[in-house]
């Protein structure tokens, strides 16, 4: 069995499994005396936002600096994965040059990619931190 093949089952395995258990979590959250319309929604956000721990409102900063520092994150993991899948593909070349070109080449994008995005979460937090403080006072 190719790696392609390998990888595109385990990713395929991963989805399906995120997708069971966010019906399970969205079974388990429903109630059958769910308010509807706008207002419902608030109150089901202030609901979910106090069962997280979030009762209070966060500033508009603080939740902008909140889903930069997840999107980084998810890039940062998806730069992982390909440093890992291109080491695999290097230890299965078998010596063959081309294939040995294509995964160096492949680590050393990622590698470049995952510094610039480590950077990029830094600078963010600092940016996100330094907004908060002034919008604090």
């Amino acid at each position: 069995m190719s790696l392609k093949k390998i990888s595109t089952s385990i990713a395929g395995a991963g989805a399906t499994s995120l997708a069971w258990i966010s019906v399970a979590f969205a079974a388990a959250s429903t109630s059958s005396t769910a308010p509807t319309g706008l207002s419902g929604a608030q109150t089901n956000l202030t609901g979910v936002g106090g069962r997280l721990g979030n009762a209070g409102s966060i500033s508009l900063t603080v939740l902008i600096g909140n889903v930069i520092n997840v999107v980084l994150g998810l890039l940062g993991i998806i730069f992982i994965i390909l440093l890992v899948w291109a080491g695999v593909m290097y230890m299965l070349a078998g010596g063959e040059k081309d294939k040995v070109t294509k995964a160096t080449g492949i680590i050393r994008t990622a590698l470049i990619g995952l510094v610039i995005t480590v950077a990029a979460y830094a600078i963010a937090n600092y940016v996100v931190q330094a907004l908060v403080a002034a919008t604090a006072t």
